[in-house]
């Protein structure tokens, strides 16, 4: 335990108890329980719509993916170019509610990983209008190797909007054509109706 210093000679020397015991701990108790939380705001970057995601804890609960329109045209690998496999047979993706539900696995296990829907900002006009999605994946330089297999959700609002943006109805049905993982030019055809 050290002691501070006194400038009376006579006086006792208190312990030094350490900045701790004299500094609030609020902020770091901030700093630590923020990526805790069940959602957080996926940043805005390079003219993209973003939306909410949130990493469930309970295996049980989908995770929560990022849904952007690719305002700029960037490649999809902007948002992430990590090898996954989109499930198609018992697991296939499907829409309930205005959520894209899908199944994928990838290596991994010792690292966030995120899964961001990225939608073309133009629509192919037939009936019912049709959008193209592909699903980026982020591993974060994950170097494990455990086959892990989740479930994400991903909310179609910014999609719907765009829609409305595009052909002033509140209401309609898109067809969304999600894109297999490249490069095997694989895709499903899901309905959205709102």
């Amino acid at each position: 335990m050290g002691y501070t210093a006194t400038d009376n000679p006579g006086t006792a020397k208190r312990p030094y108890l350490g900045w701790w015991r004299t500094t609030s701990l609020a902020p770091c108790m901030v700093v630590l329980i923020a990526p805790c939380g069940a959602q957080e705001l996926d940043a805005v970057r390079d003219g993209s719509v973003a939306v909410t995601r949130g990493n469930a804890d309970d295996s049980t609960v989908p995770n929560r993916g990022a849904v952007v329109i690719n305002e700029t045209d960037l490649p999809v690998d902007h948002w992430g170019n990590d090898r996954f496999e989109l499930h198609t047979d018992n697991n296939a993706p499907g829409i309930e509610d205005g959520t894209v539900t899908a199944t994928v696995s990838f290596s991994g296990g010792c690292a966030r990983h995120r899964f961001t829907l990225v939608a073309n900002r133009r629509f192919t006009v037939s009936d019912p209008v049709q959008i193209d999605v592909s699903l980026a994946h982020e591993a974060n330089d994950d170097r494990c190797e455990a086959y892990l297999t989740e479930t994400y959700e991903f909310d179609l609002a910014p999609i719907g909007m765009r829609y409305r943006q595009v052909f002033g109805r509140s209401e309609g049905v898109i067809r969304i054509r999600l894109l297999g993982p490249e490069p095997s030019g694989s895709f499903t055809d899901l309905m959205y109706t709102f």
